[in-house]
């Protein structure tokens, strides 16, 4: 029998008693929705089997339980039955490695294919998985998956590619195959610039500014020293090659305590300075009579 299908079920019953049993056979489960599940007025002579038809719709797949009660007070009797259905593709899973990345950054997308019924999908024609985006690229989009079994599953991945522009890459799954009929499921990620090169940085002539990808640029100071005015004197060359001396003269100026100093004992000085002049003259005189 096939899911979702009406069908005969055929269901042979035996009375194993010593008399005649006059009895209405039910049949029993809710893995179907049933149009005769019930079959009364049969009489069962001692030993004697019969086959009783119950027409259902089966509304679950695989194996199955099939009781049938004989009566009110009798207990059901149970055997196994296989319902068949079409292969029937989805997609449970459809994921990426990131949910955000830099341009032109690669991620991986990667699916779980399903086969929910019983019969193998892609046993006629191969299934195929194709995976299409926007604002990204994607190596080798369409994978041949071939066939999958009934009540199984397989796994695939991509390789993505972001573009070079910021924005959300949409991806678009589809599966298809003759025997199994098509899904198709999406995901997106956001397409962003490199973190910390656009914000935060900054540089100054003193130091140099973050990097690394650090949004927390660290400045360093610089301190400037000054030099005394009279130790940047220079003698400036003019056009004619001459030498232009300062008109600054507190270049050559003595200390003010000094210069005061000298101005009050000028006499002194003076006085001092001609006897060390006459002295020299008298030692040079009588070196000269020797």
């Amino acid at each position: 029998m096939w899911k979702d299908s009406k069908g005969t079920l055929t269901v042979a019953v035996t009375n194993q008693q010593s008399q005649a049993q006059s009895v209405t056979a039910t049949l029993l489960g809710g893995w179907f929705i049933g149009d005769v599940t019930s079959i009364a007025g049969n009489t069962y002579n001692q030993g004697q089997a019969k086959s009783l038809d119950f027409s259902v719709t089966p509304s679950n797949d695989g194996s199955q339980a099939v009781c049938v009660r004989m009566g009110t007070t009798c207990s059901a009797d149970c055997g196994m039955i296989t319902i068949n259905s079409n292969a029937d593709l989805s997609i449970p899973s459809f994921t990426t490695s990131s949910s955000s990345v830099v341009v032109n950054s690669a991620f991986t997308a990667s699916a779980t294919i399903q086969n929910s019924g019983t019969q193998t999908a892609g046993s006629t024609s191969s299934v195929i998985a194709t995976l299409s985006g926007t604002r990204c690229t994607i190596a080798s989009a369409a994978k041949t998956v071939g066939t999958i079994a009934g009540k199984s599953s397989t796994s695939q991945s991509w390789t993505v590619t972001a573009g070079s522009t910021t924005g959300t890459c949409a991806l678009v799954l589809s599966v298809s195959g003759t025997s199994g009929g098509s899904a198709s499921s999406t995901a997106s990620v956001t397409v962003t610039t490199v973190s910390g090169t656009t914000d935060g940085q900054t540089s100054s002539s003193g130091g140099g500014g973050g990097g690394g990808g650090s949004a927390n640029a660290t400045n360093k100071t610089t301190t400037a020293t000054t030099v005394p005015q009279q130790e940047m004197t220079s003698n400036v060359p003019t056009e004619s090659g001459e030498e232009q001396t300062p008109t600054d003269q507190s270049v050559f100026s003595l200390p003010p305590e000094i210069e005061k100093a000298v101005q009050e004992n000028a006499w002194y000085i003076v006085f001092g300075a001609l006897i060390i002049v006459v002295l020299l003259g008298w030692y040079y005189y009588r070196a000269m009579r020797k």
